[in-house]
């Protein structure tokens, strides 16, 4: 998940497929304690949802793109047990 994918979204001009990924994002923020995602993930989708001028579009994206960082830096991937 990349910030690229809502900006897609929103330069196709979807925005209740935007607005709903970005529910899900903000959720899931929530649930693995990731305040500052969280908020700028919520205050997005209610810019979105309005129709108004994405202001918070950059600090979304710095803040999802920190996150995934964070995981990709702290939890090795999936290994396949040997057989």
């Amino acid at each position: 998940m990349t910030s690229y994918q809502v900006n897609a979204l929103l330069q196709d001009e979807q925005h209740t497929k935007a607005a709903f990924l970005l529910h899900r994002i903000h959720v899931a923020a929530l649930i693995i304690c990731v305040k500052d995602l969280a908020q700028s993930a919520r205050q997005l989708e209610i810019e979105v949802e309005a129709g108004v001028a994405l202001e918070l579009n950059r600090i979304f994206a710095k803040h999802l793109d920190a996150a995934v960082q964070a995981i990709l830096t702290h939890i090795p991937p999936h290994q396949t047990a040997a057989k």
